[in-house]
């Protein structure tokens, strides 16, 4: 195959972009800039120049031929995904769902069956996650206690839970640490008037999830905080960090606005970040973290770290293409995840939902199995970034995946190979994570593989 080669006012990089190896040296040369272009021994000189080319000529060698690394898709079935309810105490201008006061949910007898039936597929060898969200989750906290209970003890499952974290309380609590339940709730900043997108009363709101982690932090129980990073809260994300740490938590994600379901209704496509306000932003949260880390004596990320930065980072530097199914093409939709609807109805996704769309059911869990429903064809294993003209020939094609969740990007623009509104962020951000790594390690050249 063909070697990618990309060059900007500081970096130059050379990439297999399907194993994801890479050598990067600093563009001391002035260079031209240019992105994903199709190189080899022969014209690799028209764009470097003659001595830097030969220099790279072994490296075009060994990256022109394909490592074989297992990717997510390849994955046994782990995850089973429960849409709780519609309903939701809150009415979050972004919500995918459109969440509000009414709606089905679901009930215990379907929480408990979905389980066995899935630890029923489980070899010997694999465990189970399953995920409760919503809608607000909490809203059947009496039907998920009581299939918990009828369950018993499931060592090989693994429970979490997404909650917007104003209904925790202590019998809440309670369930959480009797099932050892890693539970993330909802927060897009420590300043008041920045909640407004979740909440009405964002003074409230706020104070019920700084309770909620007093509570967590008493119990010493895991848990983390999703933000939805968008223009109104862009500026907190280094401060809430400090914040963070304050209050105990380690894990915390920053999910990028998706402009889909109420958030398009309400016109927050607005609301999208610049790139490059977004990859000057994040840079300095990926260093604060960073460095937060080492002084506290800990490897990078080793204990604190943002999950969307963190899995950039594994990915790009040491080339763990199978974490995180949302940060992968083709991801697990389908295919190793199952979502259980309120109806008992199977679909490949949560955003695979009626409320988005609907025709996207595979199945029915209590009359499929589950051999059946992974097996089934859907729209969101058709996406294929060889198809998409811009990823084909990326440098970071195997780092960046695709540039976040395909099925969102399809509710944008009906085409499920259409690119990611977040396509030039990924990489100006991976490319700044490579630089960054460069300087801390004070090498003009850097390469994520032997030989």
């Amino acid at each position: 195959m063909s070697v990618i080669l990309s060059i900007n006012d500081r970096i130059i990089i050379l990439s297999n972009n399907i194993d994801g190896r890479w050598i990067a040296a600093m563009n001391n040369f002035s260079l031209s800039n240019c992105r994903g272009e199709l190189v080899n021994k022969q014209n690799l000189k028209h764009f470097v120049g003659e001595k830097l080319a030969e220099a790279f000529n072994s490296t075009i060698e060994c990256l022109s031929q394909t490592e074989h690394k297992p990717t997510y898709d390849k994955l046994p079935f782990h995850h089973l995904i429960f849409n709780t309810t519609y309903k939701c105490n809150l009415s979050c201008k972004y919500c995918y769902f459109s969440a509000d006061s009414s709606g089905s949910s679901l009930n215990e007898d379907l929480i408990e069956y979905s389980i066995r039936k899935c630890l029923d597929f489980l070899d010997d060898n694999s465990e189970l996650t399953v995920l409760f969200q919503g809608g607000e989750a909490l809203l059947e906290y009496d039907s998920i206690r009581n299939a918990l209970e009828k369950l018993g003890k499931q060592p090989k499952i693994h429970y979490q839970m997404q909650t917007n974290g104003t209904l925790i309380n202590e019998d809440a609590m309670n369930l959480f640490e009797k099932y050892n339940m890693h539970v993330s709730f909802s927060l897009d900043s420590h300043m008041e008037n920045h909640n407004d997108l979740r909440s009405k009363n964002p003074d409230i709101f706020l104070q019920k999830i700084f309770d909620a982690c007093k509570m967590f932090q008493e119990r010493n129980l895991d848990y983390g905080i999703i933000s939805v990073v968008c223009k109104n809260n862009i500026n907190d994300l280094r401060f809430m960090f400090q914040e963070f740490i304050k209050r105990g938590i380690h894990t915390f994600a920053y999910n990028l606005l998706w402009p889909i379901g109420r958030a398009k209704n309400e016109g927050l496509d607005e609301l999208v970040v610049p790139v490059g306000q977004l990859v000057d932003t994040m840079l300095n949260v990926y260093k604060d973290i960073y460095k937060f880390n080492i002084d506290q004596g800990h490897t990078p990320f080793e204990k604190y770290h943002e999950r969307n930065l963190f899995m950039l980072w594994r990915r790009l530097f040491y080339r763990k293409l199978t974490n995180y199914m949302c940060m992968n093409t083709p991801c697990g939709a389908g295919i190793n995840t199952l979502t259980v609807d309120t109806d008992g109805q199977v679909f490949p996704c949560a955003l695979m939902l009626p409320p988005l769309e609907k025709g996207f059911q595979i199945g029915k869990i209590y009359t499929d199995s589950i051999s059946s429903l992974l097996q089934k064809d859907s729209l969101v294993k058709h996406r294929n970034l060889d198809q998409i003209s811009q990823c084909s020939t990326c440098t970071y094609k195997a780092a960046c995946a695709g540039g976040g969740c395909g099925i969102a990007f399809y509710h944008s623009k009906k085409d499920i190979n259409s690119i990611s509104i977040y396509c030039d962020y990924y990489y100006e951000m991976l490319s700044a994570m490579i630089e960054h790594a460069m300087l801390q390690m004070g090498v003009r050249v850097l390469k994520n593989f032997e030989g």
